[in-house]
């Protein structure tokens, strides 16, 4: 991919810069290696952008399958250039499709907590239940405004109806570590407590 086309879709993503988008994913790509090491199956990402997310997994983890799903064509359109050479899928349509979903079950499904509130409590509480029902592990991420809109993703993935794992805790303050992204439940109380 040219420098150009790197820029384009580091920009279609909302990112300043492919370095940037990188940097941003990273955390991401360690945790879901944390969680799957060399696990093959599929790995979905619910709103995929330019597919840049699932392409760095899918260099790190090289057992994992990369499938998107976007909604917008210009996105995706981008994502399935990208994922090509990875043999990875892009399903253009709304996450909350969940019938275009690919069928069989997902080694990891990656979601951005904010899509589902912009969905509506009705569709999101459809997006959940196919994720528990699909998805051996779901990872919840998410960045800048999104975060700060909400305190922190503690507070997003609340509203949206996901409970987070426990964050880890910095061993020289003993205060949890500022996170962008953790493993996410669907199951048990909204309260914010982890079962």
């Amino acid at each position: 991919m040219s420098d150009d086309s790197l820029m384009a879709h580091a920009a279609l993503d909302g990112f300043a810069s492919a370095t940037a988008r990188s940097a941003a994913h990273q955390p991401i790509v360690d945790l879901v290696d944390s969680l799957v090491g060399a696990t093959t199956g599929a790995a979905i990402d619910l709103g995929c952008g330019s597919g840049a997310l699932l392409e760095q997994l899918s260099f790190r983890c090289s057992g994992l399958l990369p499938v998107g799903i976007e909604l917008d064509p210009t996105r995706a359109a981008a994502a399935k250039e990208r994922l090509a050479s990875r043999g990875g899928d892009v399903i253009v349509a709304d996450l909350q499709d969940v019938e275009q979903w690919p069928r069989g079950p997902a080694v990891i499904a990656l979601v951005m907590p904010g899509r589902l509130i912009e969905a509506g409590e009705t569709h999101a509480a459809k997006v959940i239940e196919a994720l528990r029902a699909k998805a051996q592990h779901i990872v919840a991420y998410a960045y800048g405004d999104w975060l700060s809109r909400y305190g922190d993703l503690d507070g997003l993935a609340l509203a949206a109806g996901l409970q987070l794992a426990p964050p880890l805790t910095d061993d020289a303050t003993g205060y949890p570590r500022w996170r962008s992204c953790a493993p996410a439940f669907v199951d048990g109380p909204r309260d914010g407590s982890c079962t």
